[in-house]
């Protein structure tokens, strides 16, 4: 198994530091001819950003959480389907959890979720109007990740 190239053996490649390395790949400081001089180092060795150092270094993870009721639920199914679309569409991720149609395993989910440092949690649940969900909301604030009842939303 080979190594997969690092920040730091692209700056080894071009005689930077890693740290200008890494704003030449963003684009955000360094000439023209630094940049592209860093980029085609980067593609000749195979480097690929890090989602994990990414989201350490910025504190998003580009993810965003999906918990839906039931995808038996063809309501459910398309939500979830849309948005997975839409934020592959911007380079975003999901990770989406069917309770299919169990209360019980949805309130499991929502605790599994709440773990994953999602950016955001979006919830389509069976019952939004449960009381458990008010319960919710308060814990996924400490999470300090925003929790959204789809349901709700849409009818209050």
């Amino acid at each position: 198994m080979t190594k997969r190239p690092t920040l730091q053996d692209v700056a080894d490649a071009v005689g930077l530091s890693p740290a200008t390395v890494s704003y030449a790949l963003r684009g955000q400081r360094g000439s023209a001819e630094t940049r592209q001089r860093v980029q085609e180092a980067a593609a000749s060795l195979g480097y690929q950003v890090d989602p994990i150092a990414r989201a350490l270094a910025n504190g998003r993870s580009g993810t965003l959480a999906v918990l839906c009721g039931s995808t038996r639920d063809a309501w459910h199914r398309s939500l979830a389907t849309d948005l997975v679309r839409a934020l592959l569409d911007r380079d975003r991720r999901a990770i989406l959890a069917d309770a299919d149609g169990d209360a019980e395993r949805e309130r499991g989910l929502l605790d599994l979720l709440s773990e994953q440092r999602a950016d955001g949690l979006l919830v389509a649940a069976l019952d939004p109007f449960a009381a458990h969900w008010e319960r919710s909301e308060e814990h996924t604030s400490e999470l300090q990740s925003p929790m959204y009842l789809v349901c709700r939303l849409l009818l209050e």
